[in-house]
């Protein structure tokens, strides 16, 4: 594909920018005429490029190598991932009774994938109300003036670019649609940036009413099975007092000898690769 930019004859006046057929050498004014003829005429399909990471501040951006492209929407870029690169996404349609038995299915894929999805929004289309959820280390948006963000000493949990992974949920008369997009890109599975789950923190919530201590709870998450390691494993005496104070549960302080006990027996943190 080529694009040519015509003069008039008296002056340098742009007139129009096109874009040409690597074919048939065709002039198109639009890229969509040139897909559309590209698809019908040549059998082939354009791959969507966008455009340089370093011309603009958009988040969806190709992480291959010597790839440099970056787009508007998480659509464009999984299609250029899928046509120009050869990966593979995968979206599940579901459809389920109410809020609800949704809320409760998104708990238990976030188990399960290891992923956690926060809700961005919501939009009044026609056929209802739609809410979207994204993977919560997706960078969403794009920034338009550079700002100096102070960096956490624990490191923060958004990437400088967007996941793929995404959940749109849609409000229907027959129920609550579920359109979701399973691939995460772009980050593997790392249990430091997970939240707790509203399960767990009633978990420790139901352990602090009892009369335990936080730092017994967070020996006890230490001492399990790590063979199917998860968040809770990795549940902090800063984790456990942080939830009591959220709930107005008191708690006494861990002596300093207990503080230094528990930092010698911090679990090992974990890198799982999807």
């Amino acid at each position: 594909m080529y694009r040519n930019t015509f003069y008039s004859n008296n002056s340098s006046k742009l007139i129009m920018d096109y874009v040409e057929c690597s074919k048939c050498r065709k002039l198109f004014s639009t890229r969509s005429g040139l897909r559309r003829h590209l698809k019908t005429l040549h059998q082939e399909v354009l791959i969507p490029t966008g455009r340089s990471k370093l011309e603009c501040s958009w988040s969806h951006q190709c992480l291959e190598e010597n790839c440099d492209s970056a787009f508007r929407s998480k659509k464009c870029l999984i299609k250029h991932l899928t046509i120009g690169h050869h990966m593979k996404f995968h979206t599940e349609h579901l459809l389920m009774d109410d809020v609800e038995v949704f809320q409760m299915w998104k708990s238990k894929i976030e188990r399960e994938c290891g992923c956690y999805y926060v809700s961005k929004g919501k939009a009044n289309l026609p056929n209802g109300e739609t809410t979207y959820y994204y993977c919560n280390r997706s960078k969403t948006g794009y920034v338009t003036k550079k700002r100096t963000i102070r960096e956490r000493s624990q490191g923060s949990c958004k990437l400088k670019y967007a996941c793929t992974s995404q959940i749109k949920v849609t409000k229907e008369d027959i129920g609550v649609v579920i359109e979701w997009q399973t691939v995460h890109y772009g980050h593997g599975r790392d249990l430091r940036y997970l939240r707790l789950s509203k399960e767990d923190k009633q978990y420790i919530v139901a352990r602090l009413k009892k009369g335990k201590t936080p730092d017994s709870i967070v020996r006890s998450f230490q001492k399990q099975d790590k063979e199917h390691l998860r968040r809770l494993h990795l549940v902090t005496l800063k984790d456990i007092l942080r939830i009591s104070r959220l709930y107005g549960i008191k708690v006494e302080k861990a002596s300093k000898n207990e503080k230094l006990l528990l930092s010698c027996d911090k679990p090992e943190i974990i890198w799982i690769i999807s």
